[in-house]
């Protein structure tokens, strides 16, 4: 009976051992670099990494959540994991867990940082999916395992093979990712072990094409040399209309304030260029201005964003203005209080909504960065002034076809100058304001991104040329009036030339010689 029990007992373990080691064998795991973590713990590995390999800096205090060990029971050594320490209890680095996700993201500066990690976190459960094996399971030896990195998913390859892929939109830790795929590469060696030739990823993924840094200098630069360009072209004609008396009446004065405002708008523009995003770029182990998002730097973003609303504002009194002018020829021109005061309404009205949100939503890097829902608050302002002022332009090309076509009146003449000059004006303001505003999300080609980028400063920066070049350089008024005071401020001098300088009669010039 004994020999029965002890030969019943040793069944029982073996084929309990048999069933553990079948059940080992039939785990499903999924490769994280070098190591084949089953399937349970696999998201939990990659939760952690996707939110570790963040800059510091996206973290509150600039540190990175610190991670302890847990475990699954049943695993052993293969179900260790890290996780959150938080109180007396742990939480996974788990963003699919509502209640981790709100502890984790609490540690981030920015709630589009934390949606970020969420997004890493979902394409390494995707990946997992795709490439989910047997333990143990043979593969072949002449190609590397198909496997997550910590930040992308690579299938399988041959060995002394190279992988190409493109750097994924929530690596970055700006709040907008570049339009366009920059590259990414992994390579695929032949390693030799034991007198075996093995193929084995090279554990160090080729991310340094993801960097934006040499093509947003590219950028910032070209942006700003474009602004100082429209500040020394369009200055000139805003001294013009302050020097000359006969300037000096309402019609031109809305010319001359709508230089003005572009004037300051690109001045404010490229303090903020140099003083923020130049500033991010250089920034490495200090907290940059952006990070440190003082009062004085809010301003300034919001400082542009008025002064831009204001561009087009002013734009639209100019084509109020004209419209009452024209369309009711024979009647008193606009009060032009009531008119710049509409302006102004406009350019300030929409930004109320906008500081709002920005302290309640997106209270962080100065301002100076867009967000989806916010960046139309203002954008949308702006292309609706265009619409309302071409609309103005419409009815008055109709007056101009029609009543004012047989009169050829000197006040009728500098009308439907100025009329043609700011219908001239429109599709250069219009079509810059829409491609920032529906900037694709996706560009194919980075060449492209930054055509596409250059093509809208550049059209930025020809605004307040092209308005000095109409109002003033090209407009018969102002150009009389710098002839008759340049002439009249010569003739002293040609006097003296013809009469004493040039004359060897005079004495007193003989004595000078």
């Amino acid at each position: 009976m004994g020999t029965t029990v002890r030969e019943s007992v040793l069944l029982i373990a073996v084929f309990t051992s048999r069933c553990l080691a079948s059940s080992d064998m039939a785990r499903l795991v999924c490769q994280f670099r070098e190591s084949a973590l089953p399937t349970e713990v696999f998201p939990l590995h990659a939760g952690y990494r996707c939110l570790s390999y963040n800059d510091r800096r996206v973290f509150v205090g600039d540190e990175i959540p610190a991670a302890a060990a847990c475990s699954i029971e049943g695993l052993g050594l293969d179900g260790i994991y890290p996780c959150y320490q938080r109180g007396n209890g742990s939480l996974a680095f788990d963003p699919s867990d509502e209640e981790a996700y709100r502890a984790l993201a609490a540690r981030f500066k920015k709630g589009s940082d934390a949606a970020r990690w969420r997004r890493c976190y979902e394409a390494a459960r995707r990946c997992c999916a795709r490439i989910v094996t047997p333990r143990g399971a043979e593969r072949d030896p002449s190609r590397c395992p198909a496997l997550w990195d910590g930040w992308d998913c690579w299938d399988s390859a041959p060995e002394d093979s190279y992988e190409d892929s493109y750097c994924k939109e929530y690596i970055y830790s700006a709040d907008a990712a570049p339009s366009c795929h920059y590259p990414s590469r992994k390579r695929c060696l032949a390693r030799t072990v034991a007198n075996s030739t093995r193929a084995e990823w090279d554990q160090t993924t080729d991310y340094t094409g993801c960097t934006t840094k040499s093509r947003l200098v590219t950028k910032y630069s070209f942006h700003a040399a474009m602004l100082g360009v429209s500040i020394a072209l369009s200055l000139p004609a805003v001294v013009v209309f302050f020097c000359y008396r006969r300037l000096r009446i309402p019609r031109i004065a809305l010319h001359r304030n709508l230089l003005i405002v572009i004037v300051v708008r690109s001045a404010l523009t490229i303090l903020q260029i140099v003083a923020l995003s130049f500033d991010s770029l250089e920034a490495t182990d200090e907290a940059s201005v952006m990070d440190q998002n003082g009062a004085g730097c809010r301003l300034l973003s919001a400082l542009v964003q008025l002064f831009s609303n204001a561009v087009f504002a002013t734009m639209l009194a100019e084509g109020v203005f004209l419209h009452r002018l024209i369309a009711a020829v024979f009647k008193s021109q606009p009060n032009m209080v009531w008119l710049y005061s509409l302006a102004a309404a406009i350019a300030v009205l929409p930004m109320v909504p906008w500081t709002i949100l920005r302290i309640v939503k997106y209270d962080y890097s100065c301002w100076a960065t867009g967000a989806a829902d916010l960046d139309w608050i203002n954008n949308g302002t702006r292309v609706a002034l265009l619409a309302i002022n071409f609309i103005l332009m419409l009815d008055i090309i109709r007056v101009l076809l029609t009543k004012l076509r047989g009169v050829n009146s000197w006040h009728s003449d500098k009308i439907k100058r100025t009329a043609r000059s700011t219908l001239f004006l429109l599709p250069l303001f219009g079509v810059n304001t829409l491609v920032v505003a529906d900037k694709p999300s996706v560009i194919p080609s980075c060449d492209w991104e930054s055509v596409f980028d250059m093509v809208g400063h550049t059209m930025e920066g020809l605004q307040g040329p092209c308005v000095a070049l109409l109002y003033c350089y090209m407009n018969k008024e102002s150009v009389f009036d710098m002839v008759g005071h340049t002439m009249e401020g010569l003739q002293g001098p040609c006097v003296a030339l013809l009469y004493c300088y040039m004359n060897k009669e005079v004495s007193c010039c003989k004595h000078i010689a």
